[in-house]
């Protein structure tokens, strides 16, 4: 099922329109899907099925991404909105992306040095060798798994460098991603040696 023609739920009225303050929750009440990310013709012509959507339906339900923002006015409503939309969604917090103002601007503060333009240069060598590194892994096969056999190595890699950890570590948090609850999209199990590990 592709982008349904139909007009999308109460969702985006509720939420975008003159409506009481609403706080996010992991707890929805079911929705019916406004479109599939996955369905074929999505996949076949991303840019015209994701104009499509947000022709009709802006803010957008899929059972694969949950809610999906399409147009600039709602994207800038829910980023500068936290008191209605709280990235405050989980006891295990992530930060400082899981957090709202003031908090998440303490955290940030506190981060971004770590991020400066000098350090971020200092790093792409680094970046730009594991990436080579795994991209030569993959010459010659015939079909490849993207997630699994570059996506996931590469971030697993490059944030153990950037963080000065162990290549011993790869595998394990490989390994640890695979175990969260909803695993890690394309991951599969962990292979010994593999591109993962």
């Amino acid at each position: 099922m592709g982008p349904r023609k139909a007009r999308c739920g109460k969702a985006h009225s509720a939420a975008f329109g003159a409506a009481p303050t609403l706080r996010y929750s992991t707890k929805l009440p079911a929705h019916r899907p406004d479109w599939n990310p996955r369905a074929d013709d999505v996949q076949h012509d991303q840019v015209r099925a994701y104009d499509e959507v947000a022709g009709r339906c802006p803010v957008a339900f899929s059972e694969m991404l949950q809610w999906s923002i399409f147009r600039q006015v709602e994207v800038m409503r829910v980023l500068l909105d936290p008191v209605t939309f709280s990235n405050g969604v989980s006891r295990h917090v992530a930060v400082p992306n899981g957090m709202d103002p003031p908090e998440h601007t303490a955290y940030r503060r506190a981060i971004e040095p770590y991020f400066s333009a000098q350090r971020v240069d200092a790093f792409e060598p680094t970046c730009r060798e594991i990436a080579a590194a795994l991209a030569q892994a993959l010459a010659g096969g015939d079909e490849v798994e993207m997630i699994a056999s570059l996506a996931l190595p590469f971030a697993v890699r490059s944030q153990c460098a950037f963080l000065g950890g162990s290549e011993t570590l790869h595998a394990p948090l490989v390994q640890w991603l695979q175990k969260q609850p909803g695993g890690y999209p394309g991951a599969g199990p962990a292979r010994p040696g593999g591109a993962g590990a």
